[in-house]
């Protein structure tokens, strides 16, 4: 990680993302690459965060994930990455199996979803 410390608490790691984002945002007069960095990293943080025990390893061919709200269904997947196509769109994309974030757009999100159970 190169601006922020895994090891810190969520609420640290957020406290450092809102002074960096003062200082790096192109509104702000900063680098939009620097930003993207920034915002790729502090969506990881989030992620290791919120749910640690997501991973991708065992993803196979036919499964379902969540990209950002929406149902994809898993087309290929590789030693490092997978490919997704949206049931909605039909457009597909590709993450990374270490984090889930799309390879060519980091604002696309890659979840598994939850079971759900059918009372019967």
């Amino acid at each position: 990680m190169e601006y922020f410390n895994k090891y810190s608490s969520f609420n640290a790691n957020r406290l450092i993302y809102r002074r960096l984002a003062r200082l790096h945002h192109p509104d702000m007069g900063g680098n939009p690459e620097v930003m993207k960095r920034i915002n790729i990293e502090f969506e990881l943080i989030k992620k290791q965060h919120l749910n640690k025990t997501i991973t991708f390893d065992h993803i196979m061919v036919g499964d379902i994930v969540i990209i950002n709200k929406s149902i994809s269904k898993v087309t290929a997947v590789s030693k490092k990455s997978f490919t997704a196509k949206s049931e909605y769109t039909n457009r597909c994309a590709e993450f990374s199996k270490a984090t889930g974030v799309c390879l060519s757009n980091p604002k696309f999100i890659a979840s598994i979803p939850k079971k759900i159970n059918n009372a019967g």
